[in-house]
């Protein structure tokens, strides 16, 4: 009799992220000339299998003066559908079951440079008619001016992420995000008229709402801000001279970074 012991996966992820000095050729334009803004590098310091043992390692991580944060990333909530799972030639409709994976991970926390908490994320409730839409904890208001870490912001020949100043501008809701996608679709058509001249309303309508329905669960759970300085960047919206949403988690209390 043989038994089989599963291992245990290091899905727990431990990272630092610290600024860099700020590459003026990544600027398209300023907003507000005051307020600086960095090259941020993203650093993993080890991976886990305990939100125990990650919060003990950074604990113990050194100090260093370039670090503006860090985070623990727990694993994601959802898998996704390889498609060797799936049958491509099959003309059999799968039910909506099947491609419901969302890739948010189960818990994100985020801390700021003394390793005290900045902000927390837990899987689960964030779309709208969920019991946590709305009613997360916010530090900040409208108008008030934070630092945005976005790892997703890179620079397509640096690779480099950016953290930079922005204003508040509201909890992200349903309207906005309607909203939000009717812009995008409307800049999405003038970039792409030429494969589809004439969309109809029909058409229109249900880009949007395909939009919508794939946001995250962590997306949900997002603030919308007015970036004051716009940078070049693969994940920019309509050229980056619009209003953003921003996982909750990864924006900051506004500080001088340079002492």
């Amino acid at each position: 009799m043989y038994l089989c012991i599963m291992e245990q996966d290091k899905n727990i992820t431990l990272k630092k992220f610290f600024k860099s000095v700020a590459d003026s050729t990544r600027v398209l334009k300023y907003l507000d000339t005051s307020l600086p803004w960095y090259n941020c590098v993203e650093e993993v310091i080890g991976h886990f299998y305990s939100l125990k043992e990650a919060e003990a390692s950074l604990a113990d991580h050194p100090i260093d003066d370039n670090i503006v944060g860090y985070s623990i990333e727990g694993p994601e909530f959802g898998r996704k559908i390889d498609h060797e799972e799936l049958d491509p030639l099959s003309e059999k409709e799968f039910p909506d079951k099947y491609f419901v994976s969302d890739e948010s991970p189960e818990f994100f926390i985020t801390y700021n440079a003394d390793k005290t908490v900045n902000a927390k994320y837990t899987f689960g409730e964030h779309k709208p008619g969920g019991s946590r839409y709305l009613n997360e904890p916010n530090a900040f208001k409208a108008g008030d001016i934070v630092w945005v870490l976005q790892p997703g912001y890179r620079d397509i020949s640096t690779g480099l992420s950016a953290i930079y100043p922005a204003k508040v501008v509201q909890t992200l809701t349903l309207d906005f995000i309607k909203k939000y996608y009717k812009v995008w679709l409307e800049e999405y058509t003038k970039r792409h008229i030429e494969e589809n001249p004439f969309p109809s309303e029909e058409f229109k309508q249900r880009t949007i709402e395909s939009r919508i329905n794939s946001l995250l669960d962590l997306e949900w759970d997002s603030i919308v801000v007015k970036p004051l300085v716009l940078l070049r960047g693969i994940d920019s919206s309509f050229g980056n001279n619009e209003e953003e949403f921003i996982p909750r988690y990864m924006i900051y209390p506004y500080k001088n970074l340079d002492v």
